[in-house]
C-alpha cells in the first residue's frame, strides 16, 4: 500500500488577461489559412460532414460530455454550469528566436502510453513554441485555460478550456473541451482554433467537434498543415477518421498517413498481437516492413531517432536506426525509497515508474505516487526526493505528470482525499531542482506555483 501525507492548499486567484487595441502584422512568418465558420457537406473528396444538432433551448442545459482525454478530471460541485463562448486572447509582441533544440523536448511532453488518457496519439498540454521559446500550457485541474510562460512570468493567454496545444511559426493551435465543467455555447468539444499572439485574435479553424457522434478528437500541426482525427462509435466497433487541412485551404482532405497517431520515420506505433510489446507499423500498410520491438510501451516517446520508454524500474533509450539500447536503471534508488521490497520484483505485477521526462542534465522518474527520482546523466548519481509547497512543511504532494522545457522541471501535482485514490484538485508548478531540503528526515524539493 502506498503511504501518502496530504495537504490542503489556500484558495487561488485567477491571473488577468491583457488585451491589445491595435493589430500588428506577422505575415512574414505565419502560414495562412481560411477559418471555417460554416461547415460544408461531405463529398467524394472525403471531407467530413459536421452535423450540428439544433435544440430548442427554453432553459440552459449542461450537455452530456464525451469522456475527457485529460489525465485529471475536476471534482465538479457547482450547481450551475459555467458558460463558455469564443473570446480573444492576450496580445503581445514576441521576439523571434531559434529555439529548435529547446522545442525538441516537446517529445517528452507528448508521451504515449497504454493508459487510455494518453494512448497512441498522446496529449499535448505543455508546448514550447519553436520560434519564440514561449511555453504554452493548459492549467490542468483548475480552469483548463491556456496560459503562457515567458522569462519566468505567467499570463493568461486564452480564457477558453483547451486541449491538444500545438504551435507553428508563432501561431498557437488548439482544440477545446468542456472537461465536464463548462457549457460550450455554440461551440463543440474538439473544435479547432488558432490563437495569434501578435494580434490577440482567436479564430475558428474547423468545427471538428460538430461532426455528429464524433469523439476523442486529436490534433497535430506540422509544416504541412493541421491534422485531426476522431472516432464514431457504432453498435459493433469504433470507426476512426483521419483528416488534414493544408495551410491556405478551407476544406480538409483524408489523411491516409494517420498523422495524429505518433510514430517514427515512415512508421506508426501499435502494440504486438499478444500485447507484450510495441510494433512499428509501416504507414503504407505493408506488414512485411513492420518492426517489432521488445519495449513494453507503458510510457514512451520518440526524440529524434531514439525511443525512450519506461520499463518498470529503468528507462530504456533505444536507437531505432541501429538497434543499440542504453538502460538507465533506477532499481537501487527504488530499493532505498520503498519499504515494501516485494513490489519491486519482476513478477510482482506492480507498475513502478509511473511517468518520466528528460532534461539536458538529468532523467527524472516518478513512482509510488510521491517519489521523484533523479539520475544525473554525467555523474550517473542516483537520488530521490518528494515535493512540497514550503520548506517548513513536511507534507507530500502526489505527482500527476512531469513536463520540461529542456532545462526546468514542471509538474502537475495534487492532493488526495481520504482513501478514494483520486485527486480532488490539481496544481501546476515549477520544481526548484537546485535545492533539496531535508524536512523531518525526508528530502524535499520545493514547488513554485505558477497559476494562482
Amino acid at each position: 500500500m502506498r503511504k501518502r501525507m496530504y495537504i490542503f492548499l489556500l484558495g487561488l486567484t485567477l491571473l488577468g488577461v491583457t488585451g491589445c487595441a491595435t493589430e500588428s502584422s506577422n505575415s512574414n512568418i505565419s502560414p495562412t489559412f481560411t477559418p471555417i465558420v460554416e461547415s460544408e457537406a461531405k463529398d467524394n473528396t472525403g471531407t467530413p460532414t459536421p452535423t450540428i444538432k439544433n435544440e430548442t433551448n427554453n432553459s440552459k442545459k449542461t450537455p452530456t460530455p464525451t469522456k475527457s482525454s485529460s489525465a485529471f478530471l475536476p471534482n465538479t460541485k457547482q450547481e450551475e454550469p459555467i458558460i463558455i463562448t469564443k473570446v480573444d486572447g492576450l496580445c503581445e509582441q514576441l521576439e523571434q528566436v531559434d529555439v529548435s533544440v529547446q522545442a525538441s523536448y516537446n517529445s517528452f511532453n507528448r508521451m504515449l502510453s497504454r493508459d487510455d488518457e494518453l494512448g497512441l496519439s498522446g496529449q499535448s498540454i505543455f508546448c514550447i513554441d519553436e520560434s519564440t521559446g514561449v511555453v504554452y500550457f493548459v492549467n490542468q485541474g483548475k480552469d483548463y485555460y491556456l496560459y503562457r510562460l515567458k522569462d519566468g512570468e505567467v499570463k493568461l493567454a486564452v480564457a477558453m478550456p483547451v486541449k491538444q496545444v500545438y504551435t507553428y511559426q508563432g501561431l498557437v493551435y488548439f482544440m477545446i473541451e468542456s472537461y465536464e465543467k463548462y457549457e460550450l455555447e455554440g461551440l463543440h468539444n474538439g473544435d479547432i482554433y488558432c490563437y495569434t499572439p501578435t494580434t490577440g485574435t482567436v479564430e475558428l479553424v474547423y468545427e471538428a467537434g460538430a461532426i455528429e457522434k464524433s469523439k476523442e478528437h486529436r490534433l497535430t500541426v506540422n509544416e504541412n498543415g493541421i491534422y485531426f482525427s476522431y472516432f464514431i462509435e457504432t453498435e459493433n466497433k469504433r470507426n476512426y477518421y483521419h483528416y488534414y487541412l493544408p495551410f491556405g485551404e478551407s476544406k480538409p482532405v483524408e489523411d491516409t498517413g494517420m498523422t495524429t497517431l505518433k510514430g517514427w520515420d515512415n512508421y506508426v506505433f501499435n502494440y504486438t498481437s499478444n500485447g507484450t510489446g510495441i510494433v512499428l507499423q509501416n504507414r503504407s500498410g505493408n506488414e512485411e516492413d513492420n518492426i517489432e520491438l521488445s519495449n513494453r510501451g507503458i510510457r514512451f516517446c520518440v526524440k529524434g531517432d531514439y525511443l525512450y520508454s519506461a520499463e518498470r524500474t529503468y528507462i530504456s533509450c533505444l536507437n531505432l536506426k541501429t538497434g543499440e539500447e542504453t538502460k538507465y536503471d533506477f532499481l537501487e534508488m527504488w530499493k532505498s525509497a520503498v519499504r515494501n521490497q516485494s513490489s519491486l520484483g519482476d513478477n510482482s505485477g506492480v507498475r513502478v515508474i509511473e511517468s518520466f521526462t528528460v532534461t539536458e542534465t538529468d532523467i527524472w522518474v516518478t513512482g509510488f505516487g510521491t517519489i521523484l527520482g533523479r539520475l544525473n546523466l554525467e555523474t550517473k548519481e542516483l537520488s530521490y526526493s518528494r515535493i512540497c509547497k514550503d520548506k517548513n512543511e513536511a507534507l507530500f504532494y502526489t505527482i500527476i505528470e512531469l513536463y520540461t522545457d529542456g532545462e526546468q522541471l514542471y509538474v502537475t501535482c495534487g492532493d488526495f482525499e481520504g482513501n478514494r485514490g483520486r485527486c480532488d484538485e490539481a496544481y501546476f508548478a515549477r520544481i526548484q531542482t537546485d535545492t533539496v531540503e531535508n524536512i523531518a528526515g525526508y528530502d524535499f524539493m520545493v514547488l513554485e506555483f505558477l497559476v494562482e
